[in-house]
């Protein structure tokens, strides 16, 4: 598989209005082993969803299709490790996300709490 920078896609999805902070990770995949996921920290009174999030991405034409998110986390905080770095290995897992399935149309959106540790 390609090598997708996380940084690329945080670094457009923080120029989305409604994102105040925003971390990328792996997300599991059945038939092709990992996608796109990103964890969002909405700014105050402002939400927006994954289809959104897409639609604005897009618009920038600085990411690839393959490189849009298919899932998408909420979050009060980004979580951090103990260095405090971002922490987004692991991430799926302590979220709790099952891998996707491309024979399910369309796409999927998680909402999470805080993420365990």
């Amino acid at each position: 598989g390609e090598k997708i920078s996380p940084f690329a896609v945080e670094e457009e999805l923080r120029q989305f209005g409604p994102v105040l902070d925003c971390i990328a990770f792996a997300a599991p995949h059945l038939q092709l082993g990992e996608v796109v996921g990103v964890a969002v920290v909405t700014r105050a009174g402002q939400l927006t969803t994954l289809a959104d999030i897409r639609t604005f991405l897009r618009s920038t034409q600085k990411l690839e299709e393959k490189w849009l998110p298919e899932v998408v986390v909420w979050m009060s905080g980004v979580p951090k490790g103990p260095t405090g770095k971002p922490a987004r290995i692991g991430l799926a897992k302590r979220c709790r996300i099952i891998p996707l399935d491309s024979e399910l149309k369309g796409f999927c959106s998680f909402e999470a709490g805080e993420v365990p540790e």
